[in-house]
């Protein structure tokens, strides 16, 4: 099973810290037009604390999430795999000062992600 320290079992996100009160939750979603081509989950500068990424349901490739070169194969960044029908897609929760620091990248055209940040 999935617990702070245990194993981390696909679809099952493991928070690194919970919201403060005054935090206010925000939610977004983001799309690779081009696979092979890093997107940034925002342009504009959005400061954040934490975000929490999940594949989109539909998709039928892996996406990858890191910095500005972020490949799309396994050679760097975080890979979060397709998802698998009838479980929660996988996620993963990302300690970031920004935004616009996070990207993501996809073997496939057209997929993406769906984040929550605060």
């Amino acid at each position: 099973s999935s617990s702070r320290g245990g194993l981390i079992m696909p679809g099952n996100p493991v928070y690194t810290r919970e919201p403060r009160v005054d935090e206010t939750l925000n939610h977004g979603s983001k799309t690779v037009t081009t696979a092979g081509t890093p997107v940034q989950l925002s342009t504009s500068s959005v400061p954040c604390i934490e975000v929490l990424i999940q594949v989109k349901r539909g998709n039928t490739g892996r996406i990858y999430i890191g910095g500005a070169g972020v490949p799309n194969n396994d050679s760097a960044g975080i890979m979060l795999d397709i998802p698998t029908a009838g479980q929660t897609p996988p996620s993963v929760p990302i300690t970031a000062q920004n935004l616009n620091q996070i990207y993501i990248n996809s073997t496939v055209n057209g997929e993406g992600v769906n984040f929550l940040y605060w």
